[in-house]
């Protein structure tokens, strides 16, 4: 990704007041993962967050991510 389209990108979520997160198709760990910390980092900036998914995300698969004391 070059620079122009990352300031693009910038510019819309800022300037956006809902966002929808579609979660890439394989929806792993890592999918999942990022997903979440794109929607909490979104909610901070005050912007009303969707996040969907077309397979049913596993609990257990979510929660190995949390972290433990």
């Amino acid at each position: 990704m070059n620079t122009n389209n990352v300031f693009e990108i910038r510019s819309l979520l800022q300037n956006s007041q809902s966002v929808l997160i579609a979660l890439a198709q394989s929806n792993d760990e890592d999918v999942v993962a990022a997903g979440l910390a794109l929607y909490m980092t979104l909610v901070k900036m005050r912007k009303q967050v969707t996040i969907v998914s077309a397979q049913k995300v596993k609990v257990e698969q979510s929660l190995t991510l949390i972290p433990t004391k």
